[in-house]
């Protein structure tokens, strides 16, 4: 399962003979309960946690996706930036990943998304990161990343649907949590950041 392909999901596909709102209502609830599973199984001291060490401005922080969840990973970014400096979201080829490694300090975060059919670049970028000292929060499946060996935080994820993709929406939900918290907790430390990054946004238009 760790290795299975798209096309090795194919079996678990909708029928052509099922009806459209069928499908529709599986895929619903699939997803739904991904979400619920997930965020049952995870420890609310760990969230808490997370969201404490991004609180600590004084600490960089490294974002780094696959190649489907690199698009987690620069939601996540686009985000956190908004609210916070010294966040870095890692992307390129990986030959340039070396320029990140050398500017991670001890106890930076690193957080890393890292599903299904693994990267083996992404695990020899948090080996690295972690020699140098850094917490690498890990979001990962319901098989765990080799990634995890690693790891100061791993979040555990259902991520299976009626498709021949993986569906992230218990991920995104996740993020989407721990963002709101850390808003609410900073909010009279970032509240000028983000009125001057809404002022300089309406200057272009």
């Amino acid at each position: 399962e760790r290795l299975e392909t798209p096309i090795q999901k194919s079996k678990g596909t909708p029928k052509k003979t099922e009806a459209f709102t069928e499908i529709v209502r599986g895929f619903q609830n699939t997803v739904c309960q991904n979400i619920n599973d997930s965020l049952n199984n995870i420890s609310l001291s760990d969230i808490s946690s997370v969201i404490q060490s991004l609180s600590n401005l004084d600490r960089s922080v490294y974002l780094l996706g696959g190649r489907y969840t690199d698009v987690l990973a620069r939601h996540f970014y686009l985000h956190l930036h908004a609210i916070r400096d010294n966040i870095w979201h890692i992307e390129g080829q990986t030959s340039t990943w070396a320029e990140y490694i050398l500017d991670i300090q001890k106890d930076d975060i690193v957080i890393i998304f890292d599903i299904r059919r693994y990267q083996s670049n992404t695990a020899i970028f948090a080996k690295r990161a972690t020699d140098r000292g850094a917490k690498i929060i890990l979001f990962t499946d319901q098989w765990y990343s080799p990634i995890s060996h690693h790891a100061h935080k791993v979040f555990s994820f259902q991520i299976k649907a009626p498709s021949n993709w993986d569906s992230s929406a218990a991920i995104l939900t996740m993020v989407d949590i721990i963002l709101a918290q850390l808003t609410k907790g900073l909010w009279e430390k970032i509240k000028d950041r983000l009125e001057s990054r809404e002022a300089i946004f309406e200057s272009f238009f």
